[in-house]
This record gives structure tokens, sequence and C-alpha cells, in this order.
């Protein structure tokens, strides 16, 4: 900790083509107040290290380095964030993106500063996809055909809780963060014990809004990359939907979030229906066909209710 108002966040892996401008377009942010940056670098075997332990020496002042001997994931990293940031609000940045805006940092702060019933704000990202996004391994998840952020989720100027629920997803890149609720947010996840792959982010985001609201400024201030190596280019379907099933049957006993029925179910029911139809195992394909009977009958019951309260008030 260093007597900063924001620390900036960055986790990298295998990221040598990339990290060197995350950095760079962190430390050209321009503030009227103090931030500091915290760099996990996740057991990198390229030469992600050797060009952060260099910016580290030429930026002494502004970064903290972390650097570890194994491949540990994102949840392990967090601990040192849960236990060791002070800060009053936290950005994350992703190795393999960068900010285009340098006073960013100064206009999110200056709204949290002024409307604290948000938990959070982030902006639009535009989207770089690189050349060789064809040859990952999942290609036909490239973000290719769009321009930026925007054109994937409909976002409105404010983002609530129930949005997120249903797949609403802010870019983690572009988000300012109250820490407290990024501190919670952590411990909950470290509990579950489940690795949510490239499922991280949304689960975050349902964690940190609930009891508050995100705010949303349609400007584009980052820039996200589309590239072969990111995580969401190696992750089959099946390993990317099943943590999703896993939380959204979490929410239903969720204190803040079973009030949320209809919508758990209907996002329970359409990845359920993806699982079913791609299923190439007759066995596994009659139990899913068993369990997504089961969800669609309590969406719709839940739906109903909804309906019927609404028609009371």
């Amino acid at each position: 900790m260093n007597g900063e108002l924001v620390s900036v966040v960055i986790y990298t892996y295998n990221q040598e083509e990339y990290i060197e401008q995350a950095i760079k377009s962190v430390l050209a942010q321009q503030t009227t107040f103090k931030f500091h940056i915290y760099i996990f670098d996740d057991g990198s075997t390229d030469t992600t290290p050797i060009k952060l332990k260099l910016l580290k020496e030429q930026n002494n002042e502004f970064i903290d380095l972390h650097l570890s001997k194994d491949n540990v994931g994102q949840k392990e990293n967090s601990i040192y964030v849960i236990n060791d940031l002070k800060s009053k609000y936290i950005a994350v940045l992703d190795g393999d993106d960068f900010w285009s805006f340098n006073f960013k940092l100064e206009k999110q702060v200056k709204f949290l500063e002024n409307d604290t019933i948000f938990n959070a704000c982030f902006h639009d990202l535009s989207i770089q996809s690189e050349e060789n996004v064809s040859l990952a391994q999942y290609s036909d998840k490239s973000k290719s055909f769009y321009k930026t952020y925007s054109q994937l989720n409909n976002y409105t100027e404010e983002v609530y809780s129930w949005q997120i629920v249903r797949r609403l997803i802010p870019p983690i890149s572009a988000m300012l963060f109250k820490t407290e609720c990024v501190q919670e947010a952590y411990k909950e996840i470290l509990a579950d014990k489940v690795d949510y792959k490239v499922s991280f982010g949304w689960v975050f985001c349902l964690l940190t809004i609930r009891n508050s609201k995100f705010k949303y400024f349609n400007e584009t201030w980052g820039v996200y990359r589309d590239h072969k190596g990111g995580v969401t280019k190696y992750v089959d379907n099946d390993e990317f939907i099943k943590p999703v099933i896993f939380y959204l049957k979490k929410m239903l006993s969720d204190s803040f979030y079973k009030s949320m029925k209809s919508d758990i179910y209907a996002e329970l029911a359409q990845h359920i229906n993806y699982l079913l139809s791609n299923s190439k195992n007759m066995t596994l394909f009659r139990k899913r066909l068993q369990t997504i009977k089961i969800i669609y009958y309590r969406f719709l019951q839940g739906l109903y209710k909804a309906i019927e309260i609404n028609r009371d008030l």
C-alpha cells in the first residue's frame, strides 16, 4: 500500500506482445490524485517477466511487481488484493488490453466520489481483432464482427443486477470499483473453490453489484484485443457453460438474488438447452433432457408469480 486513492491491478500470463502497451497506458493517466500499479504475472513462460522487470526498474515508484513461479490462476493472485490493498478504489486491466484515454481514471473517480450509490462505473471498449485470431482453437468465439463492446451488449446508462443475471457483461478492463466490494467478491469466489474460467468476469460483476448498481459511460476509453492467445479461445464451450450453470443454481439460494428466480431460470434453461443440443452421449442427453424440463417448469412458475405480483401492484 502506497497511500494511493486508486490501485490499478493488472493480471498477465504469456502476453509478451501486449503487456508493455497495457502498462504504459496506465502510466500515461493524468490525474489529480495518486494511483499505484500492482502487476501479477501468473507464471509466464515467455518473455513477459523480463519486460515486467524492466518496466518495474524504469518506474519503480509507480509499480509493485508480483511474479509467480507457477500458473496458479487469478483466484490465487486475488489473495493479495484482499489482504493488502487499502485504496478507496480499484481498477482492473487485463495484460493484453490497454486504455486509450488519458483522463479515464480522473473522470471515473470524480463520478464515484460525487455519486456514492454506485459500486462501480465503466465505459465502452473498442475491439481490435488480430489477424491471428482465426488460428485459435475456438476461433468461433472471436469478436471480430464487432467494433465495440457496446455492440455485443445493450448497455443502459445505469446497469442493474437483474441485467447482469441475464448476461449483460461489462468489460472488466473498463471498470473502476469501490475497493470494499471487490474484496468481498474475491473472498466469496475463493470460498467457492470453483474455476470459473472465462465466466470469472460475469461472476465478479454479480458479486460487486449486489445492493447497488453500475454507471455506464457511453464513451470508448480503451481497447480490447481479440487474439488467438485470449483465454476464451482455448476453453471448450462445455467448460465455459458448466460454471455458469453452477453459479446460476447457487444464486437461487442467495439472499439477494433469490428474488430474481424468473431471470435465473430463464438463463438456466438457455444454457442447459445449449448443452442438450450439443450432447453426443445419449445417456447424458437423457439426463439433460429431464433437467431442462424441470428448469423450464420452474422458469414458467417464476414468471407466472412475477406477473401476478406486478398485477397486484
